[in-house]
């Protein structure tokens, strides 16, 4: 039941794979892979609790959460507010438009071209030279 909104909504088969074995088969690849990583969740729980190590599942979301915090820590990358765009529904002008807040209507329109701002160094922004300053 769980699979539903992500077959519909979330998760979007590949091309190629919808090429090959049809829409309604690629959303059964999906169903099926979520079906399997559901198992192997419930037995690994099964697994971890016969041990005596305690519920297999809070150690999972514990795992999770711990990963998370470590990688976020570590990330040498800032994230970036919003919703990222659909690959197929790109916005028309710049790919941040919606994100950034140096946005202009020019962003909205046109697509920025690379711009070298160092010597090993390419910016693709309307307004990388006021950001900097």
């Amino acid at each position: 039941v769980e699979s539903i909104p992500q077959v519909f909504g979330f998760l979007d088969p590949s091309e190629t794979l919808i090429l090959d074995y049809g829409s309604g088969w690629a959303q059964g690849i999906i169903v099926f892979q979520l079906f399997l990583g559901s198992l192997l969740v419930f037995l690994l729980d099964e697994l971890v609790s016969k041990w005596g190590i305690g519920s297999g599942i809070s150690l999972f979301i514990a795992a999770g959460v711990a990963q998370s915090t470590f990688v976020g820590t570590l990330s040498p990358l800032p994230t970036i507010e919003g919703v990222v765009p659909a690959l197929n529904a790109l916005p028309s002008g710049c790919r941040f438009s919606n994100r950034c807040s140096h946005a202009d209507k020019r962003c909205d329109t046109e697509v920025p071209e690379l711009d070298r701002c160092q010597a090993n160094h390419e910016v693709a922004c309307h307004h990388w030279r006021r950001v900097t300053e």
